[in-house]
């Protein structure tokens, strides 16, 4: 498996942790994701030292881009946790779960069928495909679906999708759910 498609379908499985939140509360989806990302903080540190937290470790390695440096700890994964933890702990139902849904299955989505399927680079950001970016629109509409109305569930997407692609310095993990979560929470406060 490529480290482009265990990239994103670890990702898009993000896409479980509005229905964790809502099974098991959010102090305790907020104490599970704080203490994964100690428990991944550990497992880097280990690595960098010549040892290594097996299963942690791996996926890390695996998934990681090969532009990343190996020589040092691996930021991506918690940039993911604590945009997820940030929208899930600053925002309100349902803003923050459709937000998360655009995070996990909209970003992930993009990158894994974006492989498949990219042909046309975008021209502000010949990074990112046009097919990508559609791709992930639509799944991350969808995923906002679930817990949104479909006008805010499209606008909130489209939103998500746009701050995707643009070459930004924040790190898409962090700028793509409060993105979609702001937008949200606007849309529902106008009661639009």
């Amino acid at each position: 498996m490529t480290e482009s498609i265990l990239r994103s379908l670890i990702h898009m499985a993000g896409g479980l942790i509005p229905f964790i939140a809502i099974l098991a509360g959010l102090k305790i989806t907020l104490t599970l994701i704080a203490a994964t990302s100690a428990l991944y903080c550990l497992s880097e540190s280990l690595r960098l030292k010549g040892g290594k937290i097996p299963v942690i470790t791996e996926l890390t390695l695996r998934a990681s881009r090969a532009s990343e440096p190996k020589d040092r700890l691996i930021l991506k994964p918690l940039f993911f946790a604590a945009g997820i933890a940030i929208t899930l702990a600053f925002f309100p139902r349902p803003a923050s779960y459709a937000a998360v849904m655009v995070l996990a299955l909209g970003d992930g989505g993009a990158s894994f069928l974006g492989g498949f399927l990219s042909r046309t680079a975008i021209p502000f950001n010949p990074e990112k495909t046009v097919e990508g970016s559609l791709s992930g629109f639509v799944l991350a509409f969808l995923g906002a679906l679930l817990f949104i109305d479909p006008i805010y569930a499209l606008v909130g997407a489209f939103i998500g999708m746009l701050v995707e692609a643009l070459p930004i310095p924040l790190d898409d993990n962090l700028a793509v759910p409060l993105a979609s979560a702001f937008t949200f929470l606007l849309l529902l406060q106008l009661n639009f």
